[in-house]
């Protein structure tokens, strides 16, 4: 039971980050003149890559950290899972945090009718 639960876990984060890189570009590159589309899209996959090298180890370390501290009270299992959870929450965290900062330059743009930036 607990492997289904991870595979859809892993399904359905999967759908919501292809769908959020897919909305992510958009947004990244629309109103912006033709000339300018390469530069968008470029430094846009360029933030991506380094969201992923940054994340991963991040990720990995809530994992292993939860996991260690939970192995010493509780089974294997409990602990692999409560790992797992962690590390879940560490994602969304930095999701949240990632739409928070999205939506203030977006709302400041609107404001001001001009780059965020």
């Amino acid at each position: 039971m607990g492997a289904v639960l991870v595979f859809v876990g892993l399904a359905v984060g999967f759908f919501v980050h292809a769908y959020a890189i897919v909305a992510y570009m958009v947004s990244a590159t629309s109103g912006l003149p033709d000339e300018e589309q390469g530069l968008a899209t470029g430094l846009t996959t360029m933030s991506m890559q380094i969201a992923i090298t940054l994340g991963i180890p991040v990720i990995s370390a809530a994992i292993s950290a939860r996991t260690a501290a939970l192995e010493k009270t509780g089974s294997e299992t409990d602990a692999v899972l409560g790992g797992v959870r962690a590390g879940v929450l560490v994602d969304a965290l930095f999701l949240l945090a990632a739409a928070a900062i999205v939506w203030l330059f977006l709302a400041r743009k609107a404001r001001t009718g001009k780059g965020a930036l």
